[in-house]
């Protein structure tokens, strides 16, 4: 049977060639949205590492003029004293790049010969914990860091995990080994271990992830003076963006020379996932439409090929092929011309993960993203071959040897 069924495939390999170079481009793009699927999948159910509910952000800063040390830091402190005073306000803690949003800071560098790179952030004493994030090892940051001979980090699980996998984390310094452009060889001791803080939301990727402290009297960076633009409040239960307007004209008294911006955590991760989900959904709905297109011109050529074969359809009929046996075979000669042009496809985007074209198209994510591509192209060679097959069987063998 199977002899049989490619003789005929090769007989019209002209007709069929023109089906397998469309199954190998529908392939493809099925590829392309199932990976970034699968993708887009597997980073949303990962925990955040921090909860961002009743959680609250104020950005703010003098945008025309640089960081004055001294002039700045103490209206920074009498802005968390006037904030803490109010009684909607539960916690007020310090956070230089917010959640959900594209300010992230990254370092790279050597390590006593070893290659490190990570993202990072800074955060002041129980900014940790008022984010309900998840502490593994160690200790987060306390009063006893202050004014010590090093500046405490704590990194999370990856990081430990990527470049310190046999080695106790607790007390490894991971300052370079040479100044570095945003940093001074004072030792960087790890006091904590944590879960994770997937500060810019759910669809990005997993990474190695830093956080220093920051010092509300002293700030933080080489000169002990960084600069800090990011206010974070937990709000109590029930408070509702009509407060907004009251905590605008608070700010604005304690400093009228800086601008401020609110908004929420959960309003910001909204936005960051229509931000992301839009230009997905855009390519899905284009490939969608070039699949429907290809499906279509598999049905046509189908159509026109089992037409033309109608005479040869009755003679089988009439030497005794039931037409059950004919229309499995119409389906299986699609089936294996169109894993003909999955495996010309395979040959071509097997060279993605071996080269490293993209470095988030892991082994892993390929072959799930060619398997979901593969069953979804069988489908629908089933589905196009199907309606087809039938008709040019419902011919009796008479009326099939005298059809025009």
């Amino acid at each position: 049977m199977l002899v049989h069924i490619f003789k005929t495939i090769w007989n019209r390999k002209r007709s069929n060639s023109l089906i397998i170079a469309e199954v190998a481009i529908a392939f493809m793009i099925v590829f392309a949205i199932a990976s970034v699927a699968i993708r887009s999948y597997k980073l949303y159910v990962e925990p955040l590492g921090f909860e961002y509910h009743n959680m609250w952000n104020i950005t703010f800063g003098d945008w025309n003029g640089s960081w004055q040390q001294q002039r700045d830091q103490a209206q920074l402190k009498q802005l968390i004293n006037l904030l803490e005073q109010q009684p909607q306000i539960e916690t007020v803690q310090l956070m230089k790049n917010p959640t959900f949003r594209q300010w992230r800071g990254s370092s790279s560098y050597e390590i006593n010969g070893k290659k490190i790179h990570f993202f990072r952030n800074t955060m002041d004493d129980g900014a940790p914990e008022t984010f309900g994030m998840n502490l593994i090892k160690g200790r987060w940051f306390g009063l006893q860091d202050k004014g010590q001979s090093y500046d405490p980090v704590i990194v999370n699980r990856r990081f430990v995990e990527n470049f310190y996998p046999d080695e106790e984390p607790i007390g490894t310094n991971i300052a370079p080994n040479e100044k570095a452009e945003d940093s001074d060889l004072r030792e960087r001791r790890i006091v904590g271990v944590f879960e994770d803080f997937r500060q810019m939301g759910e669809l990005n990727e997993l990474t190695p992830y830093v956080i220093y402290r920051y010092d509300r009297d002293y700030g933080y960076g080489n000169d002990r003076g960084g600069e800090i633009h990011s206010i974070e409040l937990k709000m109590i239960p029930g408070i509702t963006v009509a407060y907004e307007e009251k905590l605008m004209q608070l700010l604005s008294g304690v400093a009228p020379n800086w601008d401020f911006t609110i908004s929420s955590w959960e309003k910001s991760r909204e936005n960051a996932l229509q931000e992301t989900f839009l230009p997905l959904l855009l390519a899905a709905i284009i490939g969608g439409f070039l699949i429907f297109m290809v499906a279509m011109g598999l049905f046509g050529v189908l159509w026109q090929n089992v037409t033309s074969r109608t005479q040869e359809i009755g003679l089988r009929r009439a030497l005794g092929a039931t037409a059950k046996g004919i229309h499995l075979q119409v389906i299986s000669e699609l089936l294996i011309v169109t894993l003909l042009g999955v495996v010309i496809a395979l040959v071509l985007l097997v060279q993605l993960p071996i080269l490293g074209v993209f470095q988030e198209l892991s082994w892993s994510l390929f072959w799930s993203g060619q398997a979901a591509a593969m069953l979804f192209m069988l489908l629908l060679s089933v589905s196009c071959a199907y309606y087809p097959g039938k008709l040019a069987t419902a011919f009796s063998p008479a009326e099939a040897l005298h059809y025009e």
